[in-house]
């Protein structure tokens, strides 16, 4: 069992009801393609306390941008002694004016998470 905050039933905005750390889990995967091995990640993801984020995310992501491919993997900078969660979100827009309009609205909706600044200290949000 992995050593998580999440052991007590929850309710987060992108569900109604409470769910346990298994449902936490199978709904991010069921949400993002996740590129590394799941349970690195269901580690990192616990270990951070980002699956209540990274489910919130998923519906300002698909309210700016609509139903679009999200992938989740972990990235290991040379230069850093922690990974970082990186998630990313193919809009498959070319426009860069059209991009960074797009992008501002996302951020303008990640300001109204709670707990935006520790999320953000280990997940970056990506781009293609």
């Amino acid at each position: 069992m992995l050593a998580t905050n999440l052991s007590k039933p929850i309710t987060t905005a992108s569900i109604p009801f409470p769910i346990d750390e298994a449902q936490y889990f199978n709904r991010i995967r069921s949400l993002y393609d996740l590129q590394d091995d799941e349970s690195a990640l269901d580690v990192f993801i616990a270990s951070n306390n980002l699956a209540d984020f990274l489910l919130w995310v998923h519906g300002a992501i698909e309210t700016v941008f609509g139903k679009v491919e999200k992938n989740l993997h972990l990235y290991q900078s040379m230069y850093e002694d922690s990974p970082h969660l990186v998630l990313t979100v193919f809009s498959g827009l070319d426009d860069m004016d059209e991009l960074t309009r797009i992008e501002n609205q996302l951020f303008e909706k990640l300001e109204n998470y709670p707990q935006l600044t520790d999320a953000l200290e280990h997940i970056v949000i990506a781009q293609r």
